[in-house]
C-alpha cells in the first residue's frame, strides 16, 4: 500500500511526479480521475467521457488525461489480485456463500439461508496477495536502506525492534541474515460510523528491517474483513497463513535472491488478542494473555469485572509457555473442548514453523499505555468532577500542554546510565 504523505523519491519516480510539488496538477488530477474511476465503478467509455470533460475545463495539456490508456497505462503495476469471500450475514453462521457466474451469490445457500441482494449488507473478506506487496518492497526499498540503516552495534542499546534481545539472538543462532525480512503481524477492528453496525477489520503486517519512515508507506494489508459482526477468525487467517507458511519455508527470489520472510511479532489489543490466539476473553477466568493467573470477580456498580491482584505469595503465576500450552491443548481435546488456563482451542499460528506463537504476542505501547492507565489517570487529574480533589490539575492544562509541546522524545534508548 502507498502512502502519498510519506513518499521518497522512489516512491516519486514510480507514482510519476518526481521533481514536481505534491500540489502540481499534472500529479493531482490522473490520480483524481484513477480514484473517481475505481470508486464508482466507471466503464472506460465513461471514464474517457469524464477526460473530455475535464481536458476542456480546465484546458489542461497533461498527456496522462488526453486518452484512457495514457491513463491507466502509468499506474498498471500498481494493480493486484483481490480474492473477495463472501460470509453469511447471520450472526451465527460464518458459511462461505456460492458464486454464480458474475461472482454474485446465488440466492439459496448450502447452509440453509438466503441470501438477497443488497450489497450495502454484505458480509466479506478480501485477501491480497503478501508476496507481490514484499516483492515491490524488496525492489523499492530494502538494498537501499540495508546501506543506510542498520541496527546498533551496542548491545547496551535498544532503539526498535532489530536492536532488542530476541532479534539479536535469532541473528547470533543464523536464523536472521542479510537475505531476511521480518515482519510483525497486526489487527484491530473500527466501526464504519459511530451509528453503523458495520464496520471493518484489517489484518496488516510490517517489516522489521525497514525506517520508520518506509514502514508507513509500505505497510502490507493481508486481508480486510468488513461486516455487522465479529469477523470469522479462520475465514480472515486462513489464506494469509497459508502464504506467511510458503514465505518462510521457501522464501521469495527477488533479482536471483532469495529471502526469508519469518514473523516475529504479533501487536493486537485486548479485545482482538483472544479472537486471534483462540483463548478466553480478558474477562473471563484464566483472561490474561500473558501468565496463568485465573483472577477474581469482584462487583462493581450494579454488575461485576474481573480483576487480577498482585499475590502475596511467591513465587507469582508462571508466565505462559509454548511447553504449557501444548499440554493445555492436549486437555482441551480430552475434556471434549472445555477451555484449561483460559485456552479454548488451537492457535492458528501454531501453523507457522518454528514459530513461539506465546511470546510473540507483545503488550505495546499504544493500547497498554496511551489507552488504558494513563489514559484512565489523565481522565482522573483532569475531570472538573473532581476539581475539589487535592490531585486535580485541571487548573494548570495551558502550562501542561506547553511543556509538552516542548518535549522530544529520545530516539535511541540505552540501558546504561553515564
Amino acid at each position: 500500500m502507498i502512502d502519498d504523505g510519506s513518499c521518497d523519491e522512489m516512491e516519486e519516480e514510480d507514482l510519476g511526479y518526481q521533481g514536481k510539488t505534491k500540489t502540481d496538477s499534472s500529479v493531482y488530477l490522473p490520480l483524481l480521475c484513477i480514484l473517481f474511476y475505481l470508486r464508482d465503478h466507471l466503464t472506460k467509455a465513461a471514464l474517457q467521457h469524464h477526460l473530455k470533460i475535464l481536458m476542456v475545463a480546465t484546458k489542461t495539456s497533461i498527456r496522462k488525461l488526453t486518452s484512457v490508456h495514457n491513463l491507466l497505462s502509468k499506474y498498471r503495476h500498481l494493480k493486484t489480485t483481490i480474492k473477495k469471500t463472501f460470509v453469511c450475514r447471520l450472526k451465527d453462521c460464518n458459511s462461505h456463500l456460492v458464486l454464480d457466474d458474475k461472482k454474485v451469490p446465488v440466492e439459496k445457500q448450502p447452509c440453509g439461508h438466503k441470501y438477497t441482494n443488497n450489497r450495502s449488507s454484505d458480509c466479506y473478506i478480501l485477501q491480497l496477495p503478501i508476496a507481490e506487496q514484499i516483492s515491490y518492497y524488496i525492489k523499492t526499498y530494502h538494498n537501499k536502506q540495508q546501506k543506510s540503516t542498520s541496527p546498533s552495534d551496542d548491545p547496551d542499546t535498544r532503539s526498535d525492534v532489530n536492536s532488542g534481545g530476541n532479534y539479536r539472538k535469532l541473528q547470533e543462532a543464523g536464523v536472521i541474515d542479510e537475505n531476511t525480512i521480518t515482519t510483525q503481524i497486526n489487527t484491530d477492528g473500527a466501526q464504519k460510523f459511530k451509528s453503523s453496525k458495520f464496520g471493518i477489520w484489517p489484518l496488516m503486517g510490517i517489516i522489521n528491517e525497514a525506517s520508520f519512515k518506509t514502514r508507513r508507506s509500505c505497510i502490507i494489508l493481508l486481508a480486510l474483513w468488513y461486516g455487522n459482526k465479529k469477523t470469522p477468525r479462520d475465514t480472515l487467517l486462513e489464506q494469509a497463513i497459508e502464504e506467511l507458511k510458503k514465505l518462510q519455508k521457501h522464501g521469495i527470489e527477488v533479482n536471483g535472491i532469495i529471502y526469508k520472510v519469518p514473523v516475529l511479532i504479533i501487536s493486537t489489543d485486548t479485545v482482538a488478542r483472544p479472537l486471534v490466539r483462540n483463548l478466553t476473553q480478558f474477562n473471563g477466568e484464566f483472561g490474561c494473555d500473558f501468565c496463568l493467573h485465573p483472577g477474581e470477580q469482584v462487583p462493581k456498580g450494579k454488575g461485576s469485572v474481573r480483576v487480577y491482584p498482585q499475590p502475596n505469595s511467591y513465587p507469582t503465576f508462571k508466565p505462559r509457555s509454548m511447553e504449557q500450552h501444548k499440554k493445555d491443548l492436549e486437555l482441551v481435546g480430552m475434556l471434549k473442548n472445555k477451555p484449561v488456563h483460559g485456552i479454548v482451542g488451537p492457535n492458528p499460528f501454531q501453523k507457522l514453523a518454528d514459530f513461539d506463537h506465546v511470546e510473540a504476542y507483545v503488550p505495546e505501547y499504544m493500547h497498554s499505555c496511551c489507552l488504558g492507565v494513563f489514559k484512565m489517570f489523565i481522565n482522573l487529574w483532569t475531570d472538573k468532577k473532581h476539581k475539589k480533589e487535592k490531585w486535580y490539575i485541571g487548573y494548570y492544562l495551558a502550562v501542561i500542554n506547553a511543556r509538552l509541546s516542548q518535549a522530544k522524545p529520545p530516539y535511541d534508548i540505552s540501558r546504561t546510565i553515564d
